[in-house]
Protein backbone atom coordinates (compact mmCIF):
# COMPACT_ATOMS: atom_id res chain seq x y z
CA UNK A 1 0.00 0.00 0.00
CA UNK A 2 2.82 2.39 0.86
CA UNK A 3 4.78 1.99 -2.40
CA UNK A 4 1.92 2.88 -4.82
CA UNK A 5 1.02 5.86 -2.60
CA UNK A 6 4.62 7.15 -2.68
CA UNK A 7 4.85 6.86 -6.45
CA UNK A 8 1.47 8.54 -6.88
CA UNK A 9 2.60 11.39 -4.62
CA UNK A 10 5.81 11.82 -6.63
CA UNK A 11 3.74 11.86 -9.82
CA UNK A 12 1.53 14.64 -8.48
CA UNK A 13 4.59 16.60 -7.35
CA UNK A 14 6.07 16.25 -10.84
CA UNK A 15 2.90 17.55 -12.50
CA UNK A 16 2.75 20.40 -10.01
CA UNK A 17 6.37 21.33 -10.73
CA UNK A 18 6.40 21.21 -14.54
CA UNK A 19 2.76 21.71 -15.40
CA UNK A 20 0.97 24.89 -16.29
CA UNK A 21 -0.30 27.00 -13.38
CA UNK A 22 -3.76 26.56 -14.87
CA UNK A 23 -3.68 22.90 -13.88
CA UNK A 24 -2.46 23.43 -10.32
CA UNK A 25 -5.95 23.69 -8.73
CA UNK A 26 -6.98 20.46 -10.47
CA UNK A 27 -3.83 18.71 -9.27
CA UNK A 28 -4.49 19.91 -5.73
CA UNK A 29 -8.06 18.53 -5.82
CA UNK A 30 -6.81 15.17 -7.14
CA UNK A 31 -4.18 15.08 -4.39
CA UNK A 32 -6.74 15.79 -1.66
CA UNK A 33 -9.11 13.10 -2.94
CA UNK A 34 -6.27 10.58 -3.25
CA UNK A 35 -5.09 11.44 0.25
CA UNK A 36 -8.57 10.86 1.68
CA UNK A 37 -8.90 7.46 0.01
CA UNK A 38 -5.39 6.49 1.06
CA UNK A 39 -6.07 7.52 4.65
CA UNK A 40 -9.32 5.54 4.77
CA UNK A 41 -7.56 2.51 3.32
CA UNK A 42 -4.77 2.77 5.86
CA UNK A 43 -7.22 3.05 8.75
CA UNK A 44 -9.12 0.04 7.45
CA UNK A 45 -5.93 -2.01 7.23
CA UNK A 46 -4.91 -1.05 10.76
CA UNK A 47 -8.36 -1.88 12.12
CA UNK A 48 -8.30 -5.27 10.39
CA UNK A 49 -4.87 -5.97 11.83
CA UNK A 50 -6.02 -5.16 15.37
CA UNK A 51 -9.28 -7.10 15.18
CA UNK A 52 -9.40 -9.74 17.93
CA UNK A 53 -10.57 -13.31 17.60
CA UNK A 54 -13.51 -14.48 19.74
CA UNK A 55 -11.05 -16.43 21.91
CA UNK A 56 -8.90 -13.33 22.46
CA UNK A 57 -11.95 -11.24 23.31
CA UNK A 58 -13.15 -13.88 25.80
CA UNK A 59 -9.71 -14.07 27.43
CA UNK A 60 -9.51 -10.28 27.68
CA UNK A 61 -13.01 -10.13 29.18
CA UNK A 62 -12.09 -12.75 31.81
CA UNK A 63 -8.89 -10.91 32.70
CA UNK A 64 -10.77 -7.64 33.19
CA UNK A 65 -13.39 -9.37 35.33
CA UNK A 66 -10.67 -10.97 37.46
CA UNK A 67 -8.93 -7.63 37.93
CA UNK A 68 -12.20 -6.02 38.97
CA UNK A 69 -12.77 -8.78 41.53
CA UNK A 70 -9.29 -8.21 42.97
CA UNK A 71 -9.92 -4.45 43.19
CA UNK A 72 -13.18 -4.98 45.04
CA UNK A 73 -11.68 -7.41 47.56
CA UNK A 74 -8.67 -5.14 48.06
CA UNK A 75 -11.02 -2.27 48.85
CA UNK A 76 -12.97 -4.40 51.34
CA UNK A 77 -9.83 -5.67 53.09
CA UNK A 78 -8.26 -2.22 53.34
CA UNK A 79 -11.49 -0.90 54.80
CA UNK A 80 -11.47 -3.55 57.52
CA UNK A 81 -7.76 -3.92 58.38
CA UNK A 82 -4.66 -1.77 58.65
CA UNK A 83 -3.24 -1.62 55.08
CA UNK A 84 0.24 -1.86 56.63
CA UNK A 85 -0.30 -5.61 57.09
CA UNK A 86 -1.79 -6.25 53.67
CA UNK A 87 -0.13 -7.23 50.39
CA UNK A 88 -1.99 -7.28 47.08
CA UNK A 89 -1.25 -8.76 43.65
CA UNK A 90 2.16 -9.92 44.83
CA UNK A 91 4.50 -11.95 42.63
CA UNK A 92 6.81 -13.91 44.92
CA UNK A 93 9.95 -15.41 43.38
CA UNK A 94 11.77 -18.12 45.33
CA UNK A 95 15.36 -19.34 44.79
CA UNK A 96 15.83 -16.66 42.16
CA UNK A 97 18.45 -17.23 39.44
CA UNK A 98 18.91 -20.89 40.39
CA UNK A 99 17.71 -24.14 38.84
CA UNK A 100 15.16 -24.39 41.64
CA UNK A 101 13.61 -20.99 40.87
CA UNK A 102 9.82 -20.90 40.98
CA UNK A 103 7.17 -18.29 41.66
CA UNK A 104 3.68 -17.77 43.02
CA UNK A 105 1.32 -14.89 42.30
CA UNK A 106 -0.94 -14.20 45.27
CA UNK A 107 -4.01 -11.97 45.12
CA UNK A 108 -4.01 -10.89 48.78
CA UNK A 109 -2.03 -11.66 51.92
CA UNK A 110 -3.01 -10.46 55.36
CA UNK A 111 -0.54 -10.80 58.22
CA UNK A 112 -2.94 -10.98 61.12
CA UNK A 113 -2.38 -10.98 64.85
CA UNK A 114 -2.73 -14.75 65.20
CA UNK A 115 -2.92 -16.12 61.66
CA UNK A 116 -1.60 -15.54 58.15
CA UNK A 117 -4.34 -15.33 55.52
CA UNK A 118 -3.86 -16.14 51.85
CA UNK A 119 -6.86 -14.90 49.89
CA UNK A 120 -7.54 -16.16 46.38
CA UNK A 121 -10.07 -14.00 44.51
CA UNK A 122 -12.34 -15.22 41.72
CA UNK A 123 -14.99 -13.58 39.57
CA UNK A 124 -18.13 -15.68 39.14
CA UNK A 125 -21.79 -14.76 38.96
CA UNK A 126 -24.61 -16.94 40.21
CA UNK A 127 -24.47 -20.03 42.43
CA UNK A 128 -21.12 -21.70 43.06
CA UNK A 129 -21.08 -25.24 44.47
CA UNK A 130 -17.73 -25.08 46.26
CA UNK A 131 -17.13 -28.70 47.20
CA UNK A 132 -13.93 -28.81 49.26
CA UNK A 133 -12.29 -31.86 47.65
CA UNK A 134 -13.66 -31.67 44.10
CA UNK A 135 -11.32 -30.83 41.24
CA UNK A 136 -13.94 -28.52 39.74
CA UNK A 137 -16.76 -26.46 41.21
CA UNK A 138 -20.11 -26.26 39.52
CA UNK A 139 -21.29 -22.76 38.61
CA UNK A 140 -25.05 -22.41 38.12
CA UNK A 141 -26.53 -25.39 36.26
CA UNK A 142 -23.95 -26.01 33.54
CA UNK A 143 -20.79 -23.98 34.16
CA UNK A 144 -17.71 -24.93 36.11
CA UNK A 145 -14.45 -23.53 37.49
CA UNK A 146 -11.31 -25.03 38.95
CA UNK A 147 -11.32 -25.55 42.71
CA UNK A 148 -9.74 -22.27 43.88
CA UNK A 149 -9.34 -23.58 47.42
CA UNK A 150 -6.74 -26.07 46.18
CA UNK A 151 -4.80 -23.14 44.75
CA UNK A 152 -4.94 -21.22 48.04
CA UNK A 153 -3.89 -24.31 50.02
CA UNK A 154 -0.87 -24.86 47.79
CA UNK A 155 0.14 -21.23 48.31
CA UNK A 156 -0.09 -21.69 52.08
CA UNK A 157 2.19 -24.72 51.93
CA UNK A 158 4.73 -22.83 49.82
CA UNK A 159 4.79 -19.88 52.22
CA UNK A 160 5.05 -22.17 55.21
CA UNK A 161 8.14 -23.86 53.75
CA UNK A 162 9.85 -20.75 52.42
CA UNK A 163 9.16 -18.59 55.48
CA UNK A 164 9.78 -21.44 57.91
CA UNK A 165 6.47 -20.83 59.68
CA UNK A 166 4.15 -23.55 60.97
CA UNK A 167 1.53 -24.51 58.40
CA UNK A 168 -1.18 -24.44 61.06
CA UNK A 169 -0.85 -20.64 61.17
CA UNK A 170 -1.89 -20.23 57.54
CA UNK A 171 -5.54 -19.92 56.57
CA UNK A 172 -6.50 -20.30 52.88
CA UNK A 173 -9.51 -18.20 51.89
CA UNK A 174 -11.41 -17.93 48.62
CA UNK A 175 -13.42 -14.78 47.94
CA UNK A 176 -15.82 -14.85 44.99
CA UNK A 177 -17.14 -11.60 43.53
CA UNK A 178 -19.55 -10.45 40.86
CA UNK A 179 -21.51 -7.24 40.61
CA UNK A 180 -24.39 -9.41 39.37
CA UNK A 181 -24.47 -11.30 42.67
CA UNK A 182 -22.87 -14.53 43.89
CA UNK A 183 -24.00 -17.30 46.22
CA UNK A 184 -21.66 -19.96 47.62
CA UNK A 185 -23.22 -23.30 48.59
CA UNK A 186 -21.98 -26.75 49.65
CA UNK A 187 -18.58 -25.39 50.57
CA UNK A 188 -16.39 -24.98 53.66
CA UNK A 189 -16.64 -21.78 55.67
CA UNK A 190 -13.45 -20.33 54.18
CA UNK A 191 -15.01 -20.08 50.71
CA UNK A 192 -17.19 -16.97 50.77
CA UNK A 193 -18.54 -14.11 48.72
CA UNK A 194 -16.43 -10.96 48.62
CA UNK A 195 -18.62 -9.07 51.08
CA UNK A 196 -18.08 -11.78 53.71
CA UNK A 197 -14.31 -12.10 53.41
CA UNK A 198 -13.32 -9.39 55.93
CA UNK A 199 -15.75 -10.55 58.68
CA UNK A 200 -14.54 -14.13 58.20
CA UNK A 201 -10.88 -13.17 58.55
CA UNK A 202 -11.61 -11.02 61.61
CA UNK A 203 -13.48 -13.90 63.26
CA UNK A 204 -10.71 -16.45 62.64
CA UNK A 205 -7.95 -14.05 63.66
CA UNK A 206 -9.68 -13.34 66.96
CA UNK A 207 -8.93 -16.90 68.05
CA UNK A 208 -5.53 -17.16 69.71
CA UNK A 209 -3.02 -19.81 68.70
CA UNK A 210 -0.34 -21.73 70.57
CA UNK A 211 2.12 -21.03 67.76
CA UNK A 212 3.29 -17.44 67.59
CA UNK A 213 5.04 -15.22 65.03
CA UNK A 214 6.36 -11.70 64.76
CA UNK A 215 4.18 -9.73 62.32
CA UNK A 216 6.92 -7.32 61.31
CA UNK A 217 9.45 -10.07 60.64
CA UNK A 218 6.95 -12.04 58.56
CA UNK A 219 6.09 -8.98 56.49
CA UNK A 220 9.78 -8.24 55.89
CA UNK A 221 10.39 -11.82 54.76
CA UNK A 222 7.47 -11.66 52.34
CA UNK A 223 8.66 -8.39 50.84
CA UNK A 224 12.11 -9.83 50.17
CA UNK A 225 10.53 -12.36 47.82
CA UNK A 226 8.26 -9.89 46.00
CA UNK A 227 9.38 -8.88 42.52
CA UNK A 228 8.05 -6.54 39.85
CA UNK A 229 10.96 -7.15 37.47
CA UNK A 230 9.73 -7.67 33.90
CA UNK A 231 11.95 -10.71 33.40
CA UNK A 232 10.55 -12.34 36.53
CA UNK A 233 7.02 -11.57 35.36
CA UNK A 234 7.73 -13.08 31.93
CA UNK A 235 9.23 -16.22 33.46
CA UNK A 236 6.27 -16.57 35.79
CA UNK A 237 3.82 -16.32 32.87
CA UNK A 238 5.80 -18.92 30.93
CA UNK A 239 5.80 -21.31 33.90
CA UNK A 240 2.08 -20.77 34.46
CA UNK A 241 1.32 -21.44 30.78
CA UNK A 242 3.46 -24.58 30.84
CA UNK A 243 1.63 -25.83 33.94
CA UNK A 244 -1.72 -25.14 32.26
CA UNK A 245 -0.66 -27.05 29.14
CA UNK A 246 0.44 -30.01 31.28
CA UNK A 247 -2.91 -30.04 33.10
CA UNK A 248 -4.78 -30.07 29.81
CA UNK A 249 -2.63 -32.91 28.46
CA UNK A 250 -3.21 -34.96 31.61
CA UNK A 251 -6.94 -34.28 31.35
CA UNK A 252 -6.98 -35.59 27.77
CA UNK A 253 -5.16 -38.77 28.79
CA UNK A 254 -7.39 -39.27 31.84
CA UNK A 255 -10.53 -38.97 29.70
CA UNK A 256 -9.48 -41.60 27.15
CA UNK A 257 -12.13 -44.30 26.75
CA UNK A 258 -10.47 -47.73 26.38
CA UNK A 259 -12.03 -50.98 25.11
CA UNK A 260 -13.29 -53.35 27.74
CA UNK A 261 -11.09 -56.34 28.51
CA UNK A 262 -12.49 -59.56 26.97
CA UNK A 263 -14.18 -62.02 29.27
CA UNK A 264 -12.18 -65.14 30.13
CA UNK A 265 -14.38 -67.62 28.27
CA UNK A 266 -14.40 -65.43 25.16
CA UNK A 267 -10.64 -65.25 25.17
CA UNK A 268 -10.34 -69.06 25.55
CA UNK A 269 -12.80 -69.63 22.73
CA UNK A 270 -10.82 -67.30 20.50
CA UNK A 271 -7.61 -69.23 21.22
CA UNK A 272 -9.28 -72.55 20.37
CA UNK A 273 -10.57 -71.13 17.08
CA UNK A 274 -7.08 -70.01 16.24
CA UNK A 275 -5.61 -73.49 16.97
CA UNK A 276 -8.17 -75.22 14.81
CA UNK A 277 -7.57 -73.09 11.71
Amino acid sequence: MWIPAIFFGLFLWFLYSVGSPNFWPIIKVIGVIAGIFFGLGLLGALAAGKQKTPEEEEKESQEKAGQEAERQVKHLLQGAFDPKWLLHSALLVFHKSTREEYSRELDHIYVGNNRLFVVETKYKAGTVNAWADAEYWQVNSSGHMRNALHQAKKACKVLSEELNIALELFIPVVAIYSEKGTQVVNGPSNVVTAKDVAPLIALIDSESSDAKFNRGEVLDKLRRFISSDRIDVRRHIERAQSAKDNRERRQVITNISLPDAPKEETAVAGQQDGQGS
